[in-house]
Protein backbone atom coordinates (compact mmCIF):
# COMPACT_ATOMS: atom_id res chain seq x y z
CA UNK A 1 0.00 0.00 0.00
CA UNK A 2 1.48 3.34 -1.04
CA UNK A 3 2.09 5.63 1.83
CA UNK A 4 -0.03 9.14 1.51
CA UNK A 5 1.73 12.31 2.18
CA UNK A 6 1.58 12.89 6.19
CA UNK A 7 -0.37 15.36 8.08
CA UNK A 8 0.49 18.01 10.74
CA UNK A 9 0.01 15.83 14.08
CA UNK A 10 1.72 17.37 17.07
CA UNK A 11 -0.22 16.44 19.62
CA UNK A 12 -3.74 15.64 18.73
CA UNK A 13 -6.03 15.86 20.94
CA UNK A 14 -7.45 12.29 22.25
CA UNK A 15 -10.74 11.58 23.87
CA UNK A 16 -10.97 8.64 25.86
CA UNK A 17 -14.45 6.87 26.42
CA UNK A 18 -14.93 4.50 29.70
CA UNK A 19 -18.23 2.24 29.79
CA UNK A 20 -18.56 1.05 32.78
CA UNK A 21 -21.27 -1.16 35.55
CA UNK A 22 -20.75 -2.08 38.64
CA UNK A 23 -16.84 -2.81 37.92
CA UNK A 24 -15.69 -0.43 41.14
CA UNK A 25 -13.19 -3.05 41.75
CA UNK A 26 -11.29 -2.48 38.53
CA UNK A 27 -12.27 0.57 37.46
CA UNK A 28 -9.21 2.94 39.35
CA UNK A 29 -6.52 0.72 37.76
CA UNK A 30 -8.20 1.13 34.43
CA UNK A 31 -8.04 4.88 34.85
CA UNK A 32 -5.07 5.51 36.75
CA UNK A 33 -3.74 3.98 34.02
CA UNK A 34 -4.76 6.70 31.10
CA UNK A 35 -3.88 9.37 33.41
CA UNK A 36 -0.40 7.93 33.06
CA UNK A 37 -0.25 7.79 29.91
CA UNK A 38 2.94 9.13 27.89
CA UNK A 39 0.75 11.14 25.57
CA UNK A 40 -2.09 13.11 28.05
CA UNK A 41 -5.52 12.47 27.02
CA UNK A 42 -7.60 15.62 26.30
CA UNK A 43 -10.40 14.08 28.65
CA UNK A 44 -11.67 10.92 30.10
CA UNK A 45 -15.31 10.28 30.05
CA UNK A 46 -16.73 7.48 32.64
CA UNK A 47 -20.32 6.94 31.87
CA UNK A 48 -21.92 4.83 34.51
CA UNK A 49 -24.62 2.25 33.36
CA UNK A 50 -26.09 1.99 36.48
CA UNK A 51 -23.97 1.16 38.52
CA UNK A 52 -25.17 -0.09 42.15
CA UNK A 53 -21.48 -0.63 43.54
CA UNK A 54 -19.94 2.89 44.50
CA UNK A 55 -18.85 3.62 41.32
CA UNK A 56 -20.26 7.00 41.28
CA UNK A 57 -18.22 7.90 44.75
CA UNK A 58 -14.77 6.79 43.19
CA UNK A 59 -15.13 8.55 40.39
CA UNK A 60 -15.91 12.21 42.45
CA UNK A 61 -11.79 11.03 43.05
CA UNK A 62 -10.41 11.18 39.96
CA UNK A 63 -8.95 14.10 38.88
CA UNK A 64 -9.11 16.24 35.31
CA UNK A 65 -9.64 15.54 33.01
CA UNK A 66 -11.65 13.00 34.25
CA UNK A 67 -15.39 13.51 33.58
CA UNK A 68 -18.35 11.45 35.19
CA UNK A 69 -22.10 10.94 33.13
CA UNK A 70 -24.44 8.54 35.32
CA UNK A 71 -27.41 6.91 33.30
CA UNK A 72 -29.80 4.41 33.50
CA UNK A 73 -28.77 0.94 32.49
CA UNK A 74 -28.83 0.79 29.14
CA UNK A 75 -25.64 -1.25 27.91
CA UNK A 76 -22.72 -1.13 26.92
CA UNK A 77 -23.23 -0.25 23.42
CA UNK A 78 -25.54 2.51 24.74
CA UNK A 79 -23.07 3.43 27.30
CA UNK A 80 -19.93 3.86 24.84
CA UNK A 81 -22.41 6.12 22.27
CA UNK A 82 -22.85 8.36 25.35
CA UNK A 83 -19.78 8.86 25.75
CA UNK A 84 -18.73 9.30 22.23
CA UNK A 85 -21.41 11.64 21.94
CA UNK A 86 -19.81 13.94 24.31
CA UNK A 87 -16.54 13.97 23.26
CA UNK A 88 -14.62 16.33 22.04
CA UNK A 89 -11.00 14.95 20.55
CA UNK A 90 -9.96 14.48 17.24
CA UNK A 91 -8.94 10.95 18.05
CA UNK A 92 -11.91 8.90 20.33
CA UNK A 93 -10.12 5.81 22.40
CA UNK A 94 -11.97 3.10 24.05
CA UNK A 95 -11.04 1.41 27.35
CA UNK A 96 -13.66 -1.06 29.36
CA UNK A 97 -13.15 -0.68 33.10
CA UNK A 98 -11.81 -3.92 33.74
CA UNK A 99 -8.85 -3.36 31.57
CA UNK A 100 -5.61 -1.82 31.69
CA UNK A 101 -3.89 0.76 29.38
CA UNK A 102 0.27 0.24 29.12
CA UNK A 103 1.60 3.80 29.71
CA UNK A 104 2.87 4.18 25.68
CA UNK A 105 -0.08 2.79 24.22
CA UNK A 106 -1.33 6.30 23.03
CA UNK A 107 2.04 7.15 21.76
CA UNK A 108 2.84 4.25 20.05
CA UNK A 109 -1.13 4.29 18.66
CA UNK A 110 -0.94 7.46 17.87
CA UNK A 111 2.97 7.34 15.93
CA UNK A 112 1.81 4.07 13.73
CA UNK A 113 -1.25 6.53 12.89
CA UNK A 114 0.68 9.47 11.69
CA UNK A 115 3.26 7.00 9.94
CA UNK A 116 0.38 5.65 7.96
CA UNK A 117 -2.68 8.62 7.78
CA UNK A 118 -4.35 6.34 4.97
CA UNK A 119 -5.10 4.29 8.47
CA UNK A 120 -8.02 6.10 10.05
CA UNK A 121 -8.19 3.85 13.20
CA UNK A 122 -5.65 1.34 15.05
CA UNK A 123 -5.80 -1.47 17.24
CA UNK A 124 -3.08 -3.65 18.96
CA UNK A 125 -2.06 -6.66 20.86
CA UNK A 126 -2.55 -7.52 24.30
CA UNK A 127 -1.45 -9.22 27.30
CA UNK A 128 -4.27 -11.40 29.62
CA UNK A 129 -4.69 -10.59 33.20
CA UNK A 130 -6.51 -12.55 35.74
CA UNK A 131 -9.14 -11.32 38.09
CA UNK A 132 -7.01 -9.87 40.81
CA UNK A 133 -4.07 -8.21 37.57
CA UNK A 134 -1.87 -11.29 37.44
CA UNK A 135 -0.52 -12.23 34.44
CA UNK A 136 -2.62 -15.34 32.92
CA UNK A 137 -1.13 -18.02 30.65
CA UNK A 138 1.95 -15.95 29.40
CA UNK A 139 2.22 -15.75 25.97
CA UNK A 140 0.54 -14.50 22.89
CA UNK A 141 -2.65 -12.77 24.52
CA UNK A 142 -4.69 -12.05 21.00
CA UNK A 143 -4.24 -15.92 20.11
CA UNK A 144 -5.33 -16.48 24.02
CA UNK A 145 -8.58 -14.03 23.71
CA UNK A 146 -9.93 -14.83 19.98
CA UNK A 147 -10.70 -18.29 18.81
CA UNK A 148 -10.19 -17.41 14.88
CA UNK A 149 -6.32 -18.42 15.46
CA UNK A 150 -6.70 -21.28 16.45
CA UNK A 151 -9.86 -22.14 14.36
CA UNK A 152 -7.76 -21.17 11.19
CA UNK A 153 -4.49 -22.73 13.09
CA UNK A 154 -2.49 -19.66 11.99
CA UNK A 155 -0.84 -16.88 14.70
CA UNK A 156 -2.23 -13.83 14.54
CA UNK A 157 1.14 -12.40 12.60
CA UNK A 158 0.64 -15.54 10.16
CA UNK A 159 -3.17 -14.46 9.33
CA UNK A 160 -2.38 -10.85 9.07
CA UNK A 161 0.52 -11.08 6.82
CA UNK A 162 -1.92 -12.77 4.23
CA UNK A 163 -3.78 -9.64 3.72
CA UNK A 164 -1.85 -6.94 4.89
CA UNK A 165 1.18 -5.23 5.01
CA UNK A 166 4.23 -5.35 7.25
CA UNK A 167 5.90 -2.67 8.17
CA UNK A 168 8.31 -1.31 11.52
CA UNK A 169 7.21 2.01 13.15
CA UNK A 170 10.09 3.54 15.82
CA UNK A 171 8.04 5.01 19.21
CA UNK A 172 8.23 5.34 22.47
CA UNK A 173 12.03 4.19 22.40
CA UNK A 174 11.20 1.01 20.98
CA UNK A 175 10.32 -0.36 17.48
CA UNK A 176 7.07 -1.59 17.02
CA UNK A 177 5.60 -4.18 13.89
CA UNK A 178 2.70 -2.76 12.14
CA UNK A 179 0.33 -4.37 9.70
CA UNK A 180 -1.52 -2.20 7.56
CA UNK A 181 -4.45 -2.45 5.50
CA UNK A 182 -7.77 -3.80 4.67
CA UNK A 183 -8.80 -5.97 7.32
CA UNK A 184 -12.40 -6.24 5.93
CA UNK A 185 -11.87 -10.21 4.31
CA UNK A 186 -9.95 -11.26 7.13
CA UNK A 187 -12.98 -10.32 9.99
CA UNK A 188 -15.50 -12.62 8.41
CA UNK A 189 -12.95 -15.46 9.75
CA UNK A 190 -13.51 -13.96 13.34
CA UNK A 191 -13.29 -10.52 15.36
CA UNK A 192 -9.22 -9.88 16.84
CA UNK A 193 -9.86 -6.45 17.84
CA UNK A 194 -10.40 -5.62 21.53
CA UNK A 195 -12.51 -2.06 22.16
CA UNK A 196 -10.08 -1.60 24.82
CA UNK A 197 -6.94 -1.64 21.61
CA UNK A 198 -8.92 0.52 19.20
CA UNK A 199 -8.17 4.39 18.53
CA UNK A 200 -10.43 5.89 15.56
CA UNK A 201 -10.08 9.21 14.36
CA UNK A 202 -13.23 10.87 14.34
CA UNK A 203 -14.41 10.99 10.84
CA UNK A 204 -14.39 7.33 11.56
CA UNK A 205 -17.55 7.39 13.59
CA UNK A 206 -19.15 10.22 11.54
CA UNK A 207 -19.00 8.06 8.61
CA UNK A 208 -19.91 4.45 9.99
CA UNK A 209 -22.00 5.85 13.07
CA UNK A 210 -21.94 4.58 16.51
CA UNK A 211 -22.11 1.29 18.11
CA UNK A 212 -25.31 -0.84 17.34
CA UNK A 213 -27.27 -0.78 20.63
CA UNK A 214 -29.45 -3.66 19.72
CA UNK A 215 -26.49 -5.92 20.00
CA UNK A 216 -26.44 -6.73 23.84
CA UNK A 217 -23.71 -9.12 23.11
CA UNK A 218 -21.02 -9.72 20.31
CA UNK A 219 -21.42 -5.12 19.42
CA UNK A 220 -17.86 -5.25 19.10
CA UNK A 221 -17.38 -7.85 16.43
CA UNK A 222 -20.28 -5.62 14.39
CA UNK A 223 -18.91 -2.50 15.25
CA UNK A 224 -15.51 -3.08 13.64
CA UNK A 225 -16.62 -5.00 10.65
CA UNK A 226 -18.45 -2.11 9.56
CA UNK A 227 -15.63 0.65 10.38
CA UNK A 228 -13.05 -2.08 8.47
CA UNK A 229 -15.63 -2.18 5.32
CA UNK A 230 -14.84 1.71 4.86
CA UNK A 231 -11.53 1.99 6.27
CA UNK A 232 -7.85 0.46 5.81
CA UNK A 233 -6.47 -0.06 9.43
CA UNK A 234 -2.71 -0.05 11.53
CA UNK A 235 -2.65 -3.04 13.41
CA UNK A 236 0.53 -2.98 15.99
CA UNK A 237 1.50 -6.25 17.44
CA UNK A 238 3.08 -4.80 20.64
CA UNK A 239 0.77 -5.70 23.69
CA UNK A 240 -0.32 -2.27 24.77
CA UNK A 241 -3.33 -3.78 26.69
CA UNK A 242 -3.99 -5.73 29.73
CA UNK A 243 -6.78 -7.55 28.84
CA UNK A 244 -8.85 -8.96 32.23
CA UNK A 245 -10.30 -12.69 31.82
CA UNK A 246 -12.01 -14.59 34.86
CA UNK A 247 -14.75 -13.00 36.30
CA UNK A 248 -17.62 -14.35 36.45
CA UNK A 249 -19.76 -12.23 35.07
CA UNK A 250 -17.83 -11.38 32.36
CA UNK A 251 -18.81 -11.27 28.78
CA UNK A 252 -16.51 -14.00 27.78
CA UNK A 253 -17.92 -16.56 30.64
CA UNK A 254 -19.32 -19.11 29.17
CA UNK A 255 -22.40 -18.68 30.01
CA UNK A 256 -22.49 -16.29 27.45
CA UNK A 257 -21.00 -18.31 24.73
CA UNK A 258 -23.59 -18.87 22.33
CA UNK A 259 -25.34 -15.65 22.95
CA UNK A 260 -21.77 -14.29 21.51
CA UNK A 261 -21.57 -16.77 18.14
CA UNK A 262 -24.94 -15.83 17.37
CA UNK A 263 -24.33 -12.31 17.42
CA UNK A 264 -21.11 -12.92 15.69
CA UNK A 265 -23.35 -15.03 12.98
CA UNK A 266 -25.48 -11.98 12.39
CA UNK A 267 -22.62 -9.66 12.21
CA UNK A 268 -20.89 -11.24 9.27
CA UNK A 269 -24.61 -11.61 7.57
CA UNK A 270 -24.62 -7.55 7.69
CA UNK A 271 -20.89 -7.44 6.89
CA UNK A 272 -21.38 -8.75 3.74
CA UNK A 273 -23.85 -6.52 2.26
CA UNK A 274 -21.74 -3.01 3.57
CA UNK A 275 -19.47 -3.73 -0.22
CA UNK A 276 -21.65 -3.67 -3.17
CA UNK A 277 -19.20 -6.02 -4.73
CA UNK A 278 -17.56 -8.18 -2.69
CA UNK A 279 -14.34 -10.27 -3.98
CA UNK A 280 -14.67 -13.98 -4.61
CA UNK A 281 -11.92 -13.81 -1.67
CA UNK A 282 -14.37 -12.53 1.03
CA UNK A 283 -17.47 -14.32 -0.04
CA UNK A 284 -15.30 -17.66 0.86
CA UNK A 285 -13.98 -16.43 4.06
CA UNK A 286 -17.64 -14.74 4.40
CA UNK A 287 -18.74 -18.31 4.48
CA UNK A 288 -16.05 -20.80 6.04
CA UNK A 289 -16.46 -18.14 8.92
CA UNK A 290 -20.41 -19.00 9.04
CA UNK A 291 -19.61 -22.48 8.84
CA UNK A 292 -16.29 -22.33 11.89
CA UNK A 293 -19.10 -20.37 14.26
CA UNK A 294 -22.02 -22.59 13.53
CA UNK A 295 -19.83 -25.45 14.61
CA UNK A 296 -18.90 -23.59 17.58
CA UNK A 297 -21.86 -22.41 18.45
CA UNK A 298 -23.52 -26.39 18.13
CA UNK A 299 -20.16 -27.21 20.69
CA UNK A 300 -21.64 -24.01 23.05
CA UNK A 301 -24.84 -26.18 23.08
CA UNK A 302 -23.80 -29.00 23.67
CA UNK A 303 -21.37 -27.41 26.46
CA UNK A 304 -24.87 -26.51 28.26
CA UNK A 305 -26.31 -30.07 27.59
CA UNK A 306 -28.78 -28.93 24.62
CA UNK A 307 -28.56 -31.37 22.56
CA UNK A 308 -31.43 -30.87 19.88
CA UNK A 309 -29.79 -27.33 19.54
CA UNK A 310 -26.23 -29.13 19.35
CA UNK A 311 -27.78 -31.25 16.24
CA UNK A 312 -29.76 -28.80 14.27
CA UNK A 313 -27.05 -26.71 13.88
CA UNK A 314 -24.70 -28.72 13.43
CA UNK A 315 -27.68 -29.74 10.04
CA UNK A 316 -27.66 -26.10 9.52
CA UNK A 317 -24.04 -26.35 8.92
CA UNK A 318 -24.04 -28.98 7.01
CA UNK A 319 -26.76 -27.29 4.35
CA UNK A 320 -25.03 -23.98 4.63
CA UNK A 321 -22.24 -25.73 2.56
CA UNK A 322 -19.94 -26.84 5.49
CA UNK A 323 -17.91 -30.11 4.53
CA UNK A 324 -18.93 -33.26 6.84
CA UNK A 325 -15.68 -33.24 8.60
CA UNK A 326 -14.70 -35.36 11.64
CA UNK A 327 -14.84 -32.21 13.72
CA UNK A 328 -18.67 -32.10 12.30
CA UNK A 329 -19.67 -35.65 12.47
CA UNK A 330 -17.72 -35.96 16.16
CA UNK A 331 -20.34 -32.99 17.73
CA UNK A 332 -23.83 -34.63 15.84
CA UNK A 333 -22.92 -38.00 17.11
CA UNK A 334 -22.00 -36.37 20.98
CA UNK A 335 -25.49 -34.45 20.55
CA UNK A 336 -27.40 -38.24 20.42
CA UNK A 337 -25.19 -39.49 23.46
CA UNK A 338 -27.52 -39.28 27.03
CA UNK A 339 -27.20 -36.25 29.23
CA UNK A 340 -25.20 -38.43 31.87
CA UNK A 341 -22.94 -39.20 29.75
CA UNK A 342 -22.52 -36.03 28.16
CA UNK A 343 -22.23 -34.44 32.07
CA UNK A 344 -19.39 -37.12 32.63
CA UNK A 345 -17.37 -35.96 29.16
CA UNK A 346 -17.45 -32.43 30.29
CA UNK A 347 -16.44 -33.05 33.89
CA UNK A 348 -13.30 -34.78 32.28
CA UNK A 349 -12.55 -32.31 29.89
CA UNK A 350 -12.26 -29.40 32.78
CA UNK A 351 -10.06 -32.14 34.92
CA UNK A 352 -7.65 -32.32 32.23
CA UNK A 353 -7.80 -28.47 31.11
CA UNK A 354 -7.00 -27.67 35.12
CA UNK A 355 -3.73 -29.99 35.32
CA UNK A 356 -2.68 -29.22 31.73
CA UNK A 357 -2.72 -25.23 33.29
CA UNK A 358 -1.22 -26.16 36.31
CA UNK A 359 1.94 -27.49 34.31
Amino acid sequence: MPRAAKPDFDEPAVSVIIPTCNRAAYLEAAVRSVLAQTHRPAEVIIVDDGSTDGTAELCMSFPEPVQYIRQENAGVSAARNRGIRNAKGEYVALLDSDDVWHATKLETQLAALREFPEAQWCTCACNVIDDHGAPLRPGDGLRQVFPVFDSLGLSPEELFQSRLERFTVQAAAAAHTVFVGDAFELLFHGNFVLPSAAVLHRRVIDRVGLFDEAFRKAEETEFFHRVAARFPTAMVMSPLVDYRMGQADALTSPSNTAALILGALESGRRALALRANPTAAERKAFEQGQHRLLLRLAYAYLSTLDRDAARRTVVRAWEGGAAVSPRSVGLYAASLLPVPVLRSLHKAKRLITRRVRAH
